[in-house]
Formats: C-alpha cells, structure tokens, sequence
C-alpha cells in the first residue's frame, strides 16, 4: 500500500517554451495530484508568458531562484548554472519531501544533493542524455541552441571550460538516481549505452480521443486559429523552431506534392525564432507563400483542433530521441510520415499506423505523403491503427501507471539514508560491481552464501532478474527494506557455509561477500562450494586481508598480535591475498582476474573506529550507518568517505588493499 499523503517534488530544467518535456511535467503532475498524491513543482527558469501560457496559471510552479533582473545578458542561462552551483543549498527547501522525480538534467544533480544530505530519494527521468555532453549528429552539423547564438557567446563558453567537471555531475547524480525512467525504447537503449545503467521504459503519453472520428471531415472545409483561416485538407507540423527540426525537408517535399495535389497547404505551429524566417524565405523562393502557414504558439485547445481535423501529420527531424508530436496527432487518428531513424521507429509501425521514409531521401518522403493524400481508404485505416497503438502503447495513464510504481518503490526502499550496494557512495559499491562482472556470462542459478539481509543479493536480482538467485545464511533474517523483495523475486534458505543442503553440481555460479574470515574451517567452506558447482561454474570471493601489510590491521598485528575485529565483528581468521590464493588452488579453483578495493581512505575511516571501541567500549560494535540515520549529518560523512574510498581504488585495483574481489572457476576434475 503506498502511503496516500505522499509528498512529490518535480524539478524540471525551465518552463520558457510551450514544448513536448513541459506539457509533459505538468501532465504527470495533474496525474499524480488527481491520484492522490501532494505535487509541488520547482525549476531555475520560469517564463508564463512563452510557456503554455494559456493554463500553466493553474499549476503552482515554484522558481528555485528570483529572477535575474532584464538587463542581465543570458540571464535564463545563468539562472541555470546559477541553480547548479548553488544546488547543496538550495536542497535544504526539498528535505521534507518523501521522494523527488528530476525531469532532465539539472534537476538530478539537484536532487542528488538533496539525496545526500537528506535521504530523499529520487527518481530520474531522461528524455535524451545531457545534450552538449552527448551531441547527435544533426547537433554537430547545425549547432546546439545555445552554441549558435551570438548573444550566448558567454554562457556557451562558460559551458565548454566546465564540460570535464559537468560530465562527472551528470554520471554521478544519474547513476545515484534510484531509478532511471527512460522516455521510450530508443532513448532506453541509448542511455544504457552511454551511462552503463539499467532503467525503465517510460514513454511520453497523449490523451486518445474517445469521440468518433469523421475522416471525410478532413477533407473539405475551414477553420480559424490565431485569426488566420485555414482550408482543408492539410498537412500538420508542430514543433520547436529549431534547426535540428529540419522543417526545410516538410517544405521541399510541398514544393514537389502540390504539383499532384495543388489542394494541400502545410500548417506549421510553434513559437518564431530566427530559424523561422530563414524558413519563410526558404518557401518564398519555393514560390510557396500561400502554401505554407505560421500560426505561431497556438493555445492548447486550437492545437487540440488542428491535430483532430489534419490530414496528414509530418516529422522532418532526422534524429529526434522521442517526438511527442508523432503520439499527439497519432492520438487523434492521423497517420505519420517520419523518417526510418532513431525515436520515430519505435513509435511509427511503417505501413501500419503511417510511413518511414528511408532516411534522407527527400523523393521517398514526398511519395509517401502522395500515398496518404490519394488513398484516403488508407489514410483512413491508418489512422485507426495509430489511434489503438497510443491507446495501448502511448496513453498517459499507462504512462502514470509506470511514474507512480517507480516513485513508490524509490520511497519503500529508501526509508533510511544509506544506499544500495549499487551506489557510488556505497561501502559495497565494489562488491557489487566485481560481482556483476563475475556473473556476466552467467545463466542460470547463482548461489549466494552469507547473504546476511539480502541487500546484495537484491541489487544483483535487479540488475539481473533473468538469474534465479537462492541466498543461504545461518540467520535467515532479511532487511526491513528487503523482505517483501526476497518473498516475491528470491528466497534465502537457512544453510551452514561449511556443509551447505544443496545438491552437488547444482549452481552455475557461486557468490561469497565478506564470510570467509567468520568461519571456523574456511578450507571446508570452499570443498563444499566446488561440490554444488556445475563444471566449468564460477566462483566469486570478496574477503578482507587483515594480515596484509597493505592494510593498518597487518602491521597491528605484525608488531603486536591485537585482531582489533575478532571480538566486535567475529573475525576469527586473518588473511594475506597470497594465502587466499593459495588455499583456493588447493582446493580446486582457477583463477579467472582479481582487484583491490577499500585502500587509504575506508581505513582511515574504519581503522580509528575499531580502535576506539576496543580500548573504550570492550570491543562492543555498534553500527554507525544505523547512527547515521538519526543524524543525518553522520550519514552525510560517511557516504563522502565511502565515495572517496570508491574513487581511490578505481585507480589502485590492481594494487594491494583491504579487500581483496577474486573471480574463479572451478577447475576440471
């Protein structure tokens, strides 16, 4: 059951344009608050006058910042930065919140400092990675928004020198999100790609047209909006004026349609830039002036209109991530001619619910539009199958549906202030991520022993649900935050390391965290995991080498023979890497690669700890996470050392440390 008084803050970049990422925001806010929830909307720029203006009144949108006064050059721009910089203190507003949804970039490096500092987790939601750190290749040939503008000169600059310490942020604050929705399959893909993470397909939605559609109504008659009358038929295009949408292509293929239907006209909404009049010259010399109509921004319920009474609607950007203009008339029942790359081929089925047209070519792209103008039984059964594809694959409810499990679920698992194993500012980050590495080729069942609460175990079934995975621990006792996972994806049998009840050569892989120093006879702990192994499985071992003298505990127990951790953790055994890898020789593995983790930093942290409850407290442990989920600022501390541990051993894995993360095989018999 979610808790109903949930309190939702939204973050997006700027409201300062009537676009596909703003109409969407405030959807899902009306959604959330119509479910129940309490939604409270925040972003650095917000513009009424140019966004939405004829109902984004309704929604109580707060500036995280005042604006900076007119006469301040690029003042929108620098409001941004300006929030980015200033995002540890501006966090302090959002620590009362239960869980956050950071629309694009910045808004999860905003939320990733609220995250750290309060334990308010958030959900991330990316329409396209951050744009000017992964340019396309339209955005290389045409420039970015902001990059072509002369009178950005400054902010694009002051962009370009921080790019190295941006790009760290962005990987950062979306890689610590507790979930990553993506808006659709094509921009999935892509962000797996290039962030190395799992997340969610989440599509943008429309709202389907439940009235009967009359097709033949499309074809004859007119219509009035922003005071300029349109005849029918007509082909719709609506989207931002920018040089990356490529409208030049719409038109072109106009100039060449109406010489087979003279009746067509094209209809083009959306705010003028200066792209706009290198367009309308462009249909001057095309002789194309009474053909082609800039309504302009259009209220929402005239665009409402002109999508339900359009012929045809067109998409001339050649690598657009998603394009919510295609749902919205597909939403309506009109077909749509796209071209066949990137985000319209996951939206457009070609020949069924309208055309892709082969990318670049401008004669395929016209003769499709010719196919629709002529077949009207076509265009008529097109639209149809478009209409039922957004009703099942694009509606806003489906959309909302998805939106309200994730945030729900970033809030049960995120009660406390501490990250999963599969965070950065995790002190199990490495373990995580040498197992995952481990079982990369892995299919089938995975055993893990010791599994404690289950939290690693959990990560690794997130990321790998296709594993059946089967924990065994002495004290079958799961995490608060864990149990109803364990009950529904995985389960943890009550088992002995040193005589496990498991049939031999049942698991394709074992995995063992931080066990083998608690055990009585740890050369028994490993005959039992090559029993269960199948041949040729794999066997992944984290251990500490508290003998080593690259760790504090070696040379404390070199000179003076004092386990500071026998009494207050239980280990009983003390290692070196050279005996780990000697026993496991012997006992039948083969070495597959290895690293290090947790070198200066964990030790710093860790080792004074150890001995301050040795000489004060007679060994007795007391867990300090647990501390630090009271105070918070404890909490803080110890995610900033385990992310410095983190950040040390990816350049010393290869280098002797505490921990010590060996993959193996078993060897043949």
């Amino acid at each position: 059951m979610r808790k109903k008084s949930l309190k939702v803050a939204v973050l997006h970049l700027a409201f300062a344009y009537s676009g596909g990422g703003e109409k969407l925001v405030l959807e899902e806010a009306r959604g959330l608050r119509n479910r129940g929830y309490e939604v409270n909307i925040f972003t650095p720029v917000l513009n009424k006058e140019k966004c939405f203006p004829d109902f984004i009144g309704k929604y109580n949108i707060q500036a995280l910042l005042p604006n900076l006064p007119y006469f301040v050059p690029q003042r929108e721009i620098f409001q941004v930065i300006l929030a980015c910089i200033l995002a540890p203190f501006l966090s302090f507003r959002f620590r009362n919140f239960d869980v956050i949804l950071a629309a694009n970039q910045p808004s999860p490096w905003l939320a990733f400092w609220v995250q750290k500092l309060f334990g308010v987790p958030y959900v991330t939601y990316l329409s396209q990675p951050t744009r000017f750190l992964h340019p396309r290749k339209i955005d290389k040939k045409t420039g970015l928004v902001f990059t072509e503008r002369k009178d950005l000169l400054l902010a694009s600059s002051l962009i370009k020198i921080s790019k190295p310490l941006v790009n760290v942020a962005d990987r950062l604050s979306i890689g610590e999100s507790d979930s990553v929705l993506a808006d659709g399959e094509y921009i999935k893909g892509l962000l797996e790609r290039i962030y190395s993470i799992r997340t969610v397909n989440c599509p943008a939605g429309a709202h389907p047209v439940k009235k009967q559609i009359n097709h033949s109504f499309r074809y004859q008659g007119r219509l009035k909006v922003n005071g300029k009358t349109i005849t029918k038929p007509y082909i719709l295009l609506t989207n931002r004026h920018f040089p990356q949408k490529r409208f030049e292509y719409a038109l072109t293929a106009l100039a060449h349609v109406l010489k087979v239907s003279p009746h067509l006209s094209l209809i083009i909404t959306g705010e003028e830039t200066d792209y706009t009049q290198r367009l309308k010259i462009l249909a001057q010399q095309l002789s194309l002036q009474k053909k082609v109509l800039f309504l302009g921004l259009v209220k929402e319920k005239d665009l409402e209109k002109l999508y339900f009474q359009a012929m045809i609607y067109v998409y001339t950007a050649p690598e657009e991530d998603f394009g919510m203009g295609m749902v919205e008339a597909m939403a309506h029942g009109v077909p749509v001619v796209a071209w066949n790359n990137a985000g319209p081929t996951k939206i457009v089925i070609d020949g069924k619910t309208g055309f892709l047209a082969r990318p670049f070519d401008i004669t395929d792209f016209l003769d499709k539009i010719l196919e629709l103008t002529k077949n009207k039984k076509l265009n008529q059964e097109m639209g149809k199958r478009a209409l039922e594809r957004v009703k099942n694959e694009f509606s806003y409810l489906k959309h909302l549906d998805i939106l309200e499990k994730e945030l729900n679920q970033a809030f049960r698992a995120n009660s406390n202030l501490y990250p999963p194993p599969s965070s950065f500012s995790s002190r199990k980050f490495w373990h995580f991520s040498y197992a995952l590495e481990a079982l990369e080729k892995i299919k089938g069942r995975v055993l893990d022993i010791g599994c404690g609460t289950g939290d690693l175990l959990m990560e690794l079934k997130k990321f790998r649900p296709d594993l059946e995975i089967i924990g065994c621990d002495k004290n079958k006792k799961p995490g608060v935050s864990s149990k109803q996972f364990l009950e529904d994806e995985a389960k943890i049998v009550f088992g002995d390391a040193e005589k496990l009840p498991f049939a031999a050569k049942s698991f394709d892989a074992v995995l063992m965290f931080d066990v083998l120093e608690h055990l009585e006879n740890p050369k028994q702990a490993l005959k039992e995991i090559k029993r269960v192994l199948k041949k040729e499985g794999v066997f992944h071992l984290t251990v500490p080498c508290e003998r080593s003298l690259a760790t504090w505990d070696g040379w404390l127990y070199r000179f003076f023979r004092i386990n500071l951790k026998r009494d207050s953790i239980g280990h009983i055994q003390l290692f070196t890497s050279e005996e780990i890898g000697k026993m496991m020789k012997e006992q039948g593995f083969e070495m597959i690669d290895y690293y290090f983790s947790r070198h200066f930093w964990d030790q710093f942290f860790s080792f004074p700890y150890f001995l301050f409850i040795s000489l004060f407290y007679g060994g007795r442990h007391f867990d300090l996470r647990q501390k630090g989920e009271t105070f918070r600022p404890l909490g803080f501390l110890l995610r900033i050392g385990a992310g410095l541990s983190n950040i040390e051993s990816i350049f010393l894995k290869k280098v002797k440390g505490k921990s010590l993360h060996l993959i193996s095989k078993k060897s043949e018999e």
